[in-house]
């Protein structure tokens, strides 16, 4: 078991989560907006910061596009989030050539 990593991947979980919460905190409507609002919220966030904090890497991106590469319109879906988590990662790397 890789400890460093499953720590990093649950960091950036932990960070998606509290910053889900404190924002649904801010926001009261109805609870079908707020999940809604929630879950793009927590998504948005793990996009982000998984990349930041050494979670996921290029290799880890190509091997899950490669992994859903056959299931057709969900891989076109699924290529969206992977791109953009792809063109963080290689921007990371051009500025931090340090491997953390």
């Amino acid at each position: 078991m890789d400890i460093k990593s499953s720590t990093k991947i649950l960091a950036a979980s932990a960070i998606a989560a509290a910053t889900t919460y404190l924002m649904l905190n801010l926001i009261a409507s109805a609870d079908w907006i707020e999940l809604a609002f929630g879950g793009a919220t927590f998504l948005t966030t793990y996009l982000i910061t998984a990349p930041l904090i050494g979670a996921i890497n290029t290799s880890d991106i190509k091997n899950l596009k490669t992994m859903f590469s056959d299931l057709r319109i969900i891989s076109k879906l699924l290529n969206i989030p992977l791109n953009f988590m792809d063109k963080l990662t290689k921007m990371l790397e051009k500025w931090l050539p340090i491997n953390f």
